[in-house]
């Protein structure tokens, strides 16, 4: 519409000088030169001054034009960056929920060799499995009952995750309704893939994540009417961490420290957490207390080995002896 009326007002300037040059200055182009000598003066004159009307007419159209279709280029260019960066952000927060932040970050370098396999070697990790024991009554609960109830007391967990004081510890997954977690998996220092983590620091973080999750089922159970209980393993020592796959990747961990917190959550009893002697003396140096439990059999160890409970008081909260080492 706009161009139409630029249009209409270079038609009437070009009319107004017409009848100017017609009418008031006829006798100036009496005996001047024309284009065509067939032509007279006044109407040559008035055929050039169309002419370059209509061309600036078309030159402005042509530059309108080109502007319009510059701001749509640019408005497309603007929604696509904007679409980009969501995306971007999309697939880092997806990224971010399967893998640890420092090896989602590797994995989304555009630079990374895709069949380059990512592994680091950790000296001292803490480990911890906790397994959700069920009443009969809810393991008879419909399928979507008992899937809502389960993925309460999950979400519960994982939100303690999120706690300012649980940054270092790392959910690697849930096997069942075994939650699998770990402590001292950190970003990688230097050129090398090995870095050592103080013991004791990751075993007390550990151990005050597992104190949260008793008392945080214990409150969902007061809040359900529900008599859900934990049973806890926790072992230390090196570990391999490393992702497998590349179309659903995984991030998981291996090692002798795994596989033994594995055997202290299956062997142990509901409402503790079960230690080997070596994990209950660093526990001890860290200012908690222990309490002998006996000697069992553990699969893929020779002969029987002595066991320990780390001690909780009737509200699930460490017995802390206030001697640290």
């Amino acid at each position: 519409m706009f161009i139409w009326i630029k249009f209409m007002y270079f038609l009437i300037l070009w009319s107004f000088y017409v009848y100017s040059t017609i009418k008031l200055s006829h006798l100036q182009y009496m005996e001047d030169e024309t284009i065509n000598y067939r032509v007279d003066p006044i109407l040559a004159h008035v055929f050039v001054t169309g002419v370059l009307t209509l061309a600036l007419h078309l030159m402005d159209r042509q530059t309108d034009y080109m502007n319009r279709l510059d701001f749509l280029m640019n408005r497309k260019v603007r929604t696509e960056q904007e679409e980009a960066n969501v995306l971007k952000h999309i697939n880092e927060k997806l990224l971010n929920n399967i893998l640890p932040e420092h090896v989602a970050n590797i994995y989304l370098d555009v630079n990374r060799e895709m069949h380059d396999l990512y592994y680091e070697e950790h000296y001292d990790v803490a480990v911890m499995f906790a397994s959700l024991i069920l009443d009969k009554e809810l393991l008879n609960l419909p399928d979507k009952k008992f899937l809502a109830m389960m993925n309460e007391y999950i979400s519960c967990f994982d939100t303690l995750t999120k706690g300012k004081e649980f940054t270092s510890i790392e959910k690697i997954k849930l096997a069942k309704w075994t939650y699998m977690a770990a402590c001292g998996l950190k970003d990688k220092k230097g050129k090398e893939l090995i870095e050592k983590h103080v013991t004791s620091s990751s075993l007390l973080t550990l151990l005050n994540f597992a104190e949260a999750m008793f008392k945080t089922l214990e409150n969902v159970n007061k809040m359900r009417c529900q008599s859900t209980q934990l049973r806890v393993g926790i072992c230390t020592g090196p570990v391999i961490a490393g992702v497998v796959g590349s179309r659903k990747p995984l991030y998981d961990i291996w090692g002798d420290a795994v596989n033994m917190a594995s055997r202290m959550d299956s062997t142990g009893l509901v409402g503790h957490i079960q230690v080997m002697e070596k994990t209950a003396e660093l526990i001890r140096r860290c200012g908690i207390e222990c309490m002998y439990r006996e000697e069992i059999i553990v699969k893929g160890v020779n002969g029987k080995v002595r066991t320990y409970f780390v001690k909780m008081d009737h509200t699930h909260s460490l017995v802390r002896s206030g001697i640290m080492e």
